[in-house]
């Protein structure tokens, strides 16, 4: 009889476990700035609240990261015009 209690238990909080690490695995999925998730449209845009996209977008076109986030404000997200400024302000 206890034994069957115990198994029956051990299932039980087995599985609130498993649906716990299922629920928390969707909603971290879900995040858009997953990075997981990439190419198609996240690639085509420019985060500027994200500070790792700055230094990059700073140092690939040898800029101060001020100069960055100052173009990348005024191209918005689109990473297509935020180069091509970069570019026309190199020259």
């Amino acid at each position: 009889m206890g034994a069957a209690v115990a198994f029956g238990s051990v299932a039980v909080v087995g599985g609130w476990l498993w649906t716990l690490r299922r629920t928390r695995r969707a909603a971290a999925s879900s995040v858009s700035d997953a990075k997981a998730k990439r190419g198609g449209p996240a690639q085509r845009r420019t985060a500027r609240g994200e500070p790792y996209e700055v230094s990059y977008f700073a140092r690939k076109h040898r800029i101060s990261a001020a100069e960055a986030r100052a173009i990348i404000k005024q191209a918005g997200p689109d990473r297509k015009a935020a180069n091509r400024l970069a570019s026309e302000r190199a020259k």
